[in-house]
C-alpha cells in the first residue's frame, strides 16, 4: 500500500531523492508485490520465486540506500531491521515451501 500512496502523492517515479534506477525499482514494486500475491492462486511455485526475488532485491537496494547513500546505521533503521528479519524468514522457509509445492505440482510422493 505504501508504494500506491507514494504514487498518488508524488506521481510517477515519486522518490526524487533516489537515483533513477532505484526510483524505478521502488515504483515497480507497486506492480510486483500484487503480482506475487496473484501468482499464489495461479502458480504457487512462481509466486515463491517472485517473492524471494523481491525480498532479496528489496533488502539489498534498501540497504544500499541506507548505508551508502544516507549513512544510516542498521541499528538506527527500524524499517530495514524489520524487512531484513522478514527476508530471513522468507529465505529460511522458501526451501521447505518449494519442496512441498514441487511435490504437489508434479505428483511426486513425499519421502
Amino acid at each position: 500500500m505504501r508504494h500506491i500512496s507514494d504514487l498518488l502523492r508524488g506521481g510517477w517515479l515519486p522518490y526524487v531523492d533516489a537515483p533513477l534506477w532505484m526510483n524505478a525499482y521502488w515504483t515497480s514494486l507497486t506492480f510486483l508485490d500484487p503480482l506475487a500475491v496473484l501468482l499464489i492462486f495461479i502458480s504457487p511455485l512462481w509466486a515463491l520465486v517472485v517473492a524471494v526475488l523481491i525480498m532479496v532485491s528489496d533488502v539489498g537496494i534498501n540497504s544500499y540506500w541506507a548505508f551508502q547513500l544516507n549513512d544510516i546505521p542498521f541499528s538506527q533503521n527500524i524499517f530495514l531491521q524489520a524487512q531484513t528479519g522478514f527476508a530471513i524468514f522468507v529465505l529460511l522457509t522458501a526451501p521447505f515451501i518449494w519442496n512441498r509445492l514441487h511435490h504437489q505440482t508434479f505428483n511426486i510422493p513425499n519421502e
